[in-house]
């Protein structure tokens, strides 16, 4: 008795069928609806009894700015670290108020939140001798929720009881540049506005003398002397395209403004400028686009 099998045309139909539901994945880099764009703790490394403020910046391309609310939460201690998934999914968090919500950009696309916290004296109590000698990581959640969208964010900061003797700090990032092939634009100018279609360099300008020198004991209590390295990622709003690698130590980035584009509303592009230990810091820029003559 001879028995047939339809695995082999099966497969394919149900592949087939599948395939024309699947929504193809959301670029990254694109800010299309509600996104935290970054999480800043100020400072990033603190001790017991310190105030320490988080601030959450965050986009909105809907602009809803009458339905937006944001929730504050200090993550429950795990072991050594607070864990994301027991926080995120278990609710195992402590609430706390936002302190402040504002706008940053004029067209309600941009916001920040912030809250401050004070580091309770008791948090190395019950910790291990090695979490006491080198500190471990507190976690702080940010949930930002418009009629659409939930999302969440976290920002991890190192509690110890003794900080380095160069305090550990944010990197100042000042701003961005922007350059039409080797030319700096003026974005103050009239003609500051930028074609679509076309691409444009953008350039982060930053104190170098904020990427910082630090130590390190190794495993035989020995410092080994290190440098903080800056990385930026980088994502806009609209349709736009971005030269891979998005997030990199390369300082500066070609990004494609969109050919079909709406020159009622700015061109907008976030950096996030990152150096490797917990520091961060940001930078958005605005700028007004016009089509192709």
């Amino acid at each position: 008795m001879r028995i047939f099998t339809y695995r082999g045309v099966l497969g394919p139909i149900f592949l087939f069928f599948i395939s024309c539901n699947i929504k193809p994945l959301p670029v990254p880099y694109l800010v299309q609806d509600l996104r935290v764009v970054s999480m800043i703790a100020d400072p990033p490394e603190a001790q017991p009894g310190q105030t320490v403020k988080i601030s959450a910046y965050f986009a909105d391309p809907e602009q809803q700015a009458d339905k937006i609310s944001v929730f504050f939460a200090e993550c429950k201690d795990e072991g050594e670290n607070s864990g994301y998934y027991d926080c995120l999914y278990k609710n195992s968090y402590h609430e706390i108020a936002a302190e402040r919500v504002e706008q940053m950009s004029a067209d309600g696309l941009f916001w920040k939140a912030s809250v401050s916290y004070v580091i309770p004296l008791d948090s190395l109590q019950g910790k291990s001798p090695l979490a006491a000698a080198y500190g471990f990581y507190k976690t702080f959640l940010v949930r930002v929720r418009n009629e659409k969208r939930k999302i969440d964010a976290f920002k991890r900061i190192v509690v110890s009881a003794q900080l380095p003797i160069k305090a550990n700090r944010n990197p100042i990032f000042t701003g961005l540049l922007v350059y039409e092939g080797e030319q700096l634009k003026d974005l103050k100018t009239p003609d500051a506005a930028l074609v679509c279609g076309e691409k444009y360099f953008f350039k982060p300008v930053y104190d170098p003398d904020s990427i910082q020198l630090y130590q390190l004991l190794d495993y035989q209590q020995k410092p080994v002397d290190l440098t903080e390295q800056a990385i930026f990622s980088w994502s806009c709003s609209m349709d736009c395209e971005i030269a891979k690698p998005v997030s990199s130590d390369d300082t500066q980035v070609g990004i494609i403004v969109p050919k079909e584009c709406d020159t009622s509303k700015p061109f907008s592009v976030y950096s996030v400028m990152r150096d490797t230990r917990g520091g961060e810091s940001y930078q958005m820029i605005q700028v007004p686009i016009k089509k192709k003559s």
